[in-house]
C-alpha cells in the first residue's frame, strides 16, 4: 500500500465542488464560500470564491444598519462595530461630510441613519463598492439626495468645502495627510473643522507611521492654513485605531 495519495491541480475544484455539497446538505444552506487573504492593493480586494450556489451578495447587519456586498468583490470588517457605534452618535447637525475612502458606507450610512449632517460626499475608487453603497441607501430608506457619490481616486478630489473629512483607510492612509487634504475643507472661520484618521498600529510598523500621523497633530500647515483663511480649522482630532486592541482606541487631539 503506498503511503500517499498527489492528485493533480485540477483536483482541487472539483474536491471542493464534491465537499461543498456535502456541507450544503449538513448544514442546511444555499450558498458556501471561501475566505482568502484580503489583498493588499488599492481596493483590498477580498478574494473570497464561491463554493456553491449563485448568488456572492450577502446581507450583513450592524447598529440598525443593513450592509449589502458582494462578497467576491468588497470586503467587510466586522471587527470595529464599537468604532462605528461610537461614529454615529457624533452631533454633526448641518455639516457637510467627506469620506474619502467610503467603501460600501461602513461610516456615513451611520451618520445619515443617527444624524443629521447637511450632506454627505462619499468617495471611492472601486465602482464595486459604489455600487454597493447606493443599493445600501435605498436598503436602509435613506434620502438619496442627501449623498454625493464619486467613484474616483480621492487623491483627485478638489474643493469639497467639507466640514468633517473621514479618512478610513486600513492598514494606513499616511499618503493622504498632506496639505492638498487640507484645502477639502470649507473656508468657513465660524465652523470647526474635523479629519478623523484611521491607521493600523502594529510593532512592525508603529514608530514610522505613527510619525507620520503625529505630525499632522504638529504640523505648521494646519496653523497656516487658517490664518490664511483657506480652512476654519480650530480643532484636529486623530483617530488611532490599535490593531492589537481593537477596542482601546488613542484619541489625540490638537487645538490651534
Amino acid at each position: 500500500m503506498t503511503e500517499k495519495l498527489v492528485l493533480p491541480k485540477a483536483a482541487e475544484e472539483f474536491l471542493a465542488r464534491k465537499i461543498s455539497e456535502r456541507i450544503k446538505t449538513h448544514y442546511k444552506v444555499s450558498r458556501i464560500a471561501q475566505q482568502q487573504i484580503i489583498m493588499d492593493d488599492a481596493v483590498r480586494t477580498p478574494g473570497a470564491k464561491l463554493l456553491c450556489g449563485d448568488d456572492p451578495w450577502v446581507l450583513q447587519k450592524e447598529n440598525g444598519i443593513s450592509y449589502e456586498y458582494n462578497l467576491t468583490t468588497n470586503m467587510f470588517s466586522r471587527g470595529n462595530i464599537s468604532e462605528k457605534i461610537r461614529f454615529s452618535k457624533f452631533k454633526v447637525d448641518e455639516e457637510v461630510i467627506a469620506d474619502l475612502f467610503c467603501g460600501i458606507g461602513y461610516w456615513v450610512l451611520q451618520i445619515a441613519k443617527h444624524q443629521t449632517p447637511k450632506r454627505i460626499i462619499c468617495v471611492d475608487r472601486n465602482p464595486n463598492a459604489t455600487a454597493a453603497l447606493e443599493r445600501n441607501i435605498s436598503l436602509n430608506k435613506l434620502e438619496k439626495e442627501l449623498f454625493d457619490i464619486r467613484t474616483q481616486d480621492c487623491r483627485k478630489v478638489r474643493a469639497l468645502g467639507a466640514n468633517r473629512i473621514f479618512l478610513g483607510l486600513i492598514p494606513c492612509c499616511c499618503f493622504m495627510i498632506n496639505e492638498s487634504t487640507l484645502d477639502l475643507f470649507a473656508k468657513d472661520p465660524q465652523k470647526p473643522s474635523w479629519i478623523h484618521i484611521h491607521h493600523n498600529y502594529t510593532e512592525e510598523c508603529g514608530q514610522k507611521r505613527a510619525k507620520a500621523c503625529t505630525q499632522l497633530i504638529t504640523c505648521d500647515c494646519l496653523e497656516e492654513s487658517r490664518r490664511m483663511g483657506r480652512i476654519g480649522l480650530t480643532e484636529t482630532t486623530v483617530y488611532f485605531l490599535l490593531s492589537q486592541r481593537a477596542s482601546d482606541d488613542c484619541r489625540r487631539t490638537r487645538r490651534l
